[in-house]
């Protein structure tokens, strides 16, 4: 009997460490980087659970959850629901591009377009855009560096997604962006040059 134990016990041990050495950690080769190229336009959808943070460079860390996309953006945090249906998407690898199209996570009606294309890929002619639309406060957020380029008056502002980073279906960056109600107010000549603002984003898409 003590041998036959002995064996079964030896037996595990060698399934565990077999099962450890095959680990489902995520090797390098999947993490992949991105930096913009610099900005010179500007460019805007949203409402979302929010609440108030402090601004910062790093980008907001994912929420854990899949098809949950956060952008935090002048001290607050609007959180979207990106599950993919007739209407809305997450998709980090939609012909090499990050694509994720939700609604505002706790029913308020904004909503969130985010487009994240391979650098030098000719299958999409747009820059890389996050637009947020926050409906409770009547505000309307866009990282865009094509949204405006027809205005003279704020082509030169460095609005647009300035890094991100491709963890799997798990994408994390930084943009810079432009509320659209002041732009047009600025352009119309009924308020003061709009300031641009830093803002972080996370987006994770079920795994496949």
């Amino acid at each position: 009997m003590g041998r036959v134990w002995n064996t079964m016990v030896l037996a595990v041990v060698l399934v565990l460490f077999a099962a450890g050495c095959g680990g489902g950690e995520a090797s390098d080769d999947d993490v992949t980087a991105t930096t913009a190229p610099t900005a010179t336009t500007t460019g805007g959808s949203a409402d979302a659970t929010t609440t108030t943070t402090d601004d910062g460079d790093e980008p907001a860390p994912p929420s854990g959850d899949a098809n949950v996309a956060t952008v935090s953006i002048a001290g607050t945090d609007y959180v979207f629901d990106v599950t993919p249906d007739a209407i809305y998407r997450c998709d980090p690898d939609f012909f090499g591009a990050f694509w994720a199209i939700g609604v505002s996570a706790d029913g308020s009606g904004g909503g969130l377009e985010l487009l994240l294309p391979p650098e030098g890929d000719e299958n999409f002619d747009d820059p890389p855009s996050i637009k947020v639309s926050d409906d409770t406060n009547d505000l309307e957020w866009r990282a865009d560096p094509e949204f405006w380029e027809t205005y003279d008056q704020l082509a030169a502002l460095p609005i647009g997604v300035d890094s991100w980073e491709v963890d799997g279906a798990t994408v994390t960056g930084t943009a810079t962006f432009l509320e659209s109600n002041a732009g047009f107010a600025f352009i119309g000549g009924t308020g003061d040059e709009p300031e641009p603002t830093p803002g972080t984003f996370s987006v994770t898409c079920a795994e496949e």
